[in-house]
């Protein structure tokens, strides 16, 4: 039995049609896979510096923190220092060490 020519032609366009299909459906099936795995690889690497960064700057506010308390401590030193040079009585004995005397009377001009 011998089949026309054109029955030939219509079994392989079929046949061809058949076999394009799974091949596309695949191949975007493929990139659909890797732009999700580049995406994720992305994403990973973008964690891993938002954490590095996080880190190094908890570091900076730690050592940020520990130089404010230092200063603070120096400060309230330095104010009972000046507290204590500036009191009525030190001056009063710094004067008379210094040669000041106490006036005998006081006059007023009006």
């Amino acid at each position: 039995m011998k089949l026309p020519r054109d029955y030939k032609k219509e079994q392989f366009n079929k046949i061809n049609q058949i076999s394009i299909l799974p091949t596309v459906a695949g191949s975007i099936r493929l990139k659909v896979v890797f732009i999700s795995l580049f995406l994720l690889v992305g994403l990973v690497f973008v964690q891993l510096v938002f954490a590095n960064s996080l880190a190094t700057d908890g570091e900076k506010l730690s050592l940020t923190q520990e130089e404010i308390r230092r200063l603070e401590r120096e400060n309230t030193t330095l104010k009972a220092e000046i507290a204590e040079v500036s009191a009525l009585t030190k001056l009063a004995q710094k004067a008379k060490d210094d040669g000041f005397i106490k006036p005998k009377s006081i006059t007023t001009i009006d």
